[in-house]
């Protein structure tokens, strides 16, 4: 196979869509050798945070000298970012010889996309030795591809709706399903602000004889600087504090990942040895795109990949709050998932102007319906047919002093990313 072979074939494997269910990834892995058994990890869960914390976490272990693999979901630019080694994405001619070794068993046992790259992501990480893997989960928890290790610790994020037609409608039956990735006598840390997500989460963490440890009595962290290129901020634990650490990261929402992925290190301090620079080194250093990330001045350009409810809220409340500006042009897609009347209202009601698109995905909400719904808030609101239409809409209505920011989702940043050049 070449890299249009390989290319081709894990795409068209996306026809089967979101399958969930352990049967086929576990038969999988089980012709390979169960790669997943042979290295320890990390378990990442929540609705919004879980890739974030993973690359913090990531970049922190590595920073300590330790071999990581990082395996998050979806990819901005191309699918090799998903599976990365010390920050490395897997070269691609050990993704074609990976697929190339698997493509009988995946094609015989029908499986989809997203498990297809897991087994790969596992058979990776075992044959290069890692000394630990951070895996994000897909979808869900329970009945994910990635629900198939058995980790040193389990985290869940902040829980929210979203997914609701595969995961449930409530935020008790969200929980329950991202819970099932806390197994017996493994300790699991987590964070939530909603009662019901807490008693589901506890209730499950009892039955599984997990030790569990709740972010806020573990513990506090005091905000010093919010800019627009990196936050400072302290953390307090009953045994140690680390004051003035440096985050690249920008908004207020990674300075949570980031307490998350300190107080997992506190928890695993006896299994992996890390002195306080490694701390604020990985943090100092982490990169991971496509979050706040700006792209340029004058007018202002950032790109997230917001894509629910309580992420777009989140960026709004950030935008407001760390960067100066007069006008929020907003370019927005989003797929056919999401409450899209709601992220409409979060929007018009900080935006004076949006330019909405169709992200290029099967999924996606037509851009069309996202408009009329913007429309009924009165804000100033026009349908672009192509990316690059709306982007360039979005440049000629800006003034230098404004503010764009595209969100949406994880295809619409993509593939603004893949074309734009700065001036």
């Amino acid at each position: 196979m070449n890299e249009t072979d390989t290319l081709e074939f894990l795409n068209n494997l996306q026809r089967f869509g979101w399958r969930l269910g352990l049967d086929k990834i576990l038969k999988l892995l089980h012709g390979m050798g169960n790669p997943q058994t042979e290295f320890n990890s990390i378990h990442i869960a929540g609705t919004n945070g879980k890739g974030s914390t993973a690359a913090l976490l990531e970049s922190i272990y590595r920073h300590a000298g330790y071999k990581t693999g990082l395996f998050t979901s979806p990819h901005l630019l191309t699918i090799n970012e998903r599976i990365q080694i010390n920050a490395v994405p897997i070269p691609m001619e050990k993704l074609i010889s990976g697929v190339d070794k698997l493509k009988d068993d995946i094609e015989r046992i029908n499986c989809t996309y997203f498990e297809a790259l897991t087994a790969l992501a596992f058979r990776y990480f075992a044959d290069s030795g890692i000394d630990v893997a951070l895996v994000e989960v897909g979808l869900g928890g329970r009945l994910d591809a990635t629900n198939v290790i058995s980790p040193v610790l389990s985290i869940i994020t902040q829980i929210d709706l979203d997914h609701t037609e595969y995961l449930g409608t409530t935020l008790s039956e969200i929980a329950t399903e991202k819970a099932h990735i806390i197994k017996t006598n493994v300790p699991c840390l987590w964070q939530s602000r909603h009662p019901e997500v807490s008693a589901v989460i506890s209730k499950y963490a009892f039955h599984q004889n997990s030790q569990l440890n709740t972010l806020d009595e573990m513990c506090s962290v005091q905000t010093n600087v919010c800019t627009e290129d990196f936050s400072e901020f302290n953390l307090t634990f009953a045994d140690d504090k680390f004051e003035d650490l440096k985050l690249q990261l920008p908004g207020s929402y990674q300075i949570n990942n980031a307490a998350l992925a300190v107080a997992a290190t506190k928890i695993l301090h006896e299994k992996f040895n890390l002195t306080r620079e490694d701390i604020y080194g990985g943090l100092r250093n982490v990169k991971w795109p496509g979050r706040l990330q700006k792209l340029r001045d004058r007018p202002k350009i950032i790109v997230d990949v917001a894509h629910n409810t309580a992420a777009v809220k989140a960026i709004m409340k950030d935008l407001k709050s760390i960067y100066q500006f007069d006008r929020l042009i907003v370019l927005v897609g989003l797929l056919n998932d999401k409450n899209f009347g709601e992220i409409s209202r979060i929007i018009a009601s900080a935006a004076e102007s949006v330019f909405v698109v169709t992200p290029n995905s099967e999924r996606a909400l037509d851009g069309r319906l996202l408009c009329e719904e913007l429309l009924r808030y009165s804000v100033q609101a026009v349908y672009c047919p192509k990316m690059a239409t709306g982007f360039q809409n979005a440049i000629s209505s800006a003034n230098e002093n404004d503010l764009i920011c595209i969100l949406g989702s994880h295809n619409v940043v993509g593939e603004l990313l893949h074309f734009y050049k700065k001036p």
